[in-house]
This record gives C-alpha cells, structure tokens and sequence, in this order.
C-alpha cells in the first residue's frame, strides 16, 4: 500500500481551485475508513497511537492486553531478484514483544488466503531472530485481517486460526503453538453475528469502520473512538486527502483482476464491457476537470493513453 506523499506537480493540481467544486462533487463528505488510505490516516501515523492501541485492544480481547506500543515501517523489499515487494498497511511491536500487523481490504482479491500465508511468511522472515540468537527470541506474529468481501463459510464476523494438530483416532485436535495467529474480521457478517459472540468494543469498533456517520451517541463514550472519529473527521475535509483518496481508489482499482476473477466466478461478457464502460466514464469526468495530465487519467481509469486521447477527441468532435 502507498502511504508516501505526492511529488510538486500533483500539488500544484491540489491548488488549483478550478476543479475544486468537481472534486467535491465525486467524493463523500465523510470518507470510508475501510479505505486503506483512509484506515492508514486514523491508525498508522504516530500521533494515531492512543486510538490504535485502544481498536487493538477491542479485537484481541485481551491476548494479550496492550498498553503501549511502536508503530514500524510497513515496506518489505524483495531479497531475490525475481521476489516481490510489498508494503503493509500497519504494523506495530506491542509492550509485550508480539508483533501486530493489521491489513485491510475493501475490494475483491484473487486468492487471499495465499496472499495472507505470503504476507506472514516475510513478516516472520524480517522480523525474527539475528545470527546466534536463541530461536526463542522470535517474536509472536498476529495478523488482523479486514475484509469487506466474505471468504469463509462461518457465520461470526470473526474467525481467529492457529496451527493444530489434526484428531488422528488416538489424539484430539489441540493448538500446536500459540506464537502465531490469525484473525480475520468479515465486516459484512457483523449483523448476523450474535452479540455474545464478540465483545461491545469489538462492535463499536467494526460498526465505526462500517457507518462511522450512524454511529448511535453512547458509542462516543468508548475509549479511542473519538480521537477516531475526530481524525476521520479532519482527513474528510482536508482538500489534499481527498484528493489522495479519490486518485488512489481509482487507481488500486485493478480491472484487469476484477476481470479475471469475475471470469473465474462464470461472470459472462456483460459484467466485463460494463466495467470498461465504468472505466471509461471516469475518464471522461476526469478529462472534463481539465486539470490532470493524460498519463494521470489513464492510471486513475485503468484505460490506456491511446484510449484516453480516442475518448478526449471524440469529447471535442
């Protein structure tokens, strides 16, 4: 995920009140935190400590129970020439030594459950043990996966996955190690899930990532949810976020996954033109701001250059 600021010519776009009403006109007041840039914006950056600490809080349930921690850099370069970089979302060592990375996904992906096997694999490779050291030093990996889109057959929200020995006749099923866990949030499923299942905090939480503007007032008193709140609040009006969010959600909209996956799914001929024709309409409401260079409108839709310049000269015909 990218986190970096934006080079000199994009600031110049930000301050060019020419397109400024266009730009509001495409975005929501309050932007939604299952954004990762967004999501990023309210927990990731140091000032952000007190609110992550306090969500972590309510996902964990107490294992273990944080009272501090060190948010750390998210980039993972690849150590061979043909391996790939990635970069989390948010990644941090708790008081207690376990180390917490949080990832989350508002769109469909192709395959997650091997990205998240993939993920923990580098975690673990980059954040373990130096040459002489003790394999006990190797630190407690949880990862907490948001998703919007449902990859399991469970009805509670949460599913939490250890590695366990298999029942073979003889033995039962038992936890194998406790120094590795997954947790995987399902957001859509927070309605059906029964209210003794997960704690009150847990739910205020998720409903904030979920409706954060129909949020009832009592949630408001939970510890971390105002400073929440207030940031999402800030990052919504702030003009250059918004535009950051409206240029990155266009262009970590792969089409050409969404495509495939789509495919895969038996989705026919018409869901694949209607995305093309839902790629080009972005590039033509782009073209109309008159602000953003061809290369620019062609990242954001997902279209070619050629097929943006074919768009702008059939507008001016």
């Amino acid at each position: 995920m990218m986190h970096n600021n934006n080079n000199n010519k994009d600031d110049d776009i930000i301050n060019n009140e020419e397109y400024t009403d266009d730009l509001n006109d495409l975005i929501p007041e309050i932007l939604p935190p299952t954004s990762d840039y967004v999501f990023y914006s309210i927990f990731g950056a140091e000032d952000c400590k007190y609110q992550l600490i306090c969500f972590l809080n309510a996902i964990l349930n107490g294992e273990p129970y944080i009272q501090d921690l060190e948010i750390v850099p998210t980039e993972y370069k690849k150590n061979i020439s043909y391996g790939k970089t990635i970069r989390l979302d948010i990644m941090a060592y708790t008081d207690d030594g376990s180390l917490v990375n949080i990832e989350i996904q508002c769109r469909k992906h192709g395959d997650l459950v091997s990205r998240m096997l993939y993920y923990e694999s580098i975690i673990i490779r980059d954040n373990c043990i130096k040459e002489g050291q003790s394999y006990g030093k190797i630190p407690s990996v949880i990862s907490i996966w948001i998703l919007k889109e449902n990859i399991t057959t469970r009805r509670n929200c949460k599913s939490v996955a250890r590695w366990t020995y298999e029942a073979n006749g003889s033995d039962p099923s038992e936890i194998m190690s406790y120094r590795q866990r997954r947790i995987i949030i399902e957001l859509d499923k927070l309605k059906q899930t029964e209210s003794n299942t997960i704690s009150d905090e847990c739910a205020v939480w998720l409903n904030f990532l979920l409706k954060p503007t129909e949020l009832p007032e009592q949630y408001l008193n939970n510890k971390g949810v105002p400073e929440a709140m207030n940031k999402l609040k800030y990052v919504s009006h702030d003009m250059k976020a918004r535009r950051e969010w409206m240029l990155r959600e266009m262009a970590e909209a792969d089409y050409h996954n969404d495509i495939t996956c789509s495919r895969e799914e038996g989705v026919r001929e018409g869901i694949i033109k209607g995305m093309l024709q839902k790629a080009k309409e972005t590039a033509i409401c782009l073209l109309g701001m008159k602000t953003l260079t061809l290369d620019q409108i062609a990242q954001a839709s997902g279209l070619s250059v050629s097929d943006v310049i074919a768009l702008r000269d059939e507008r001016n015909t």
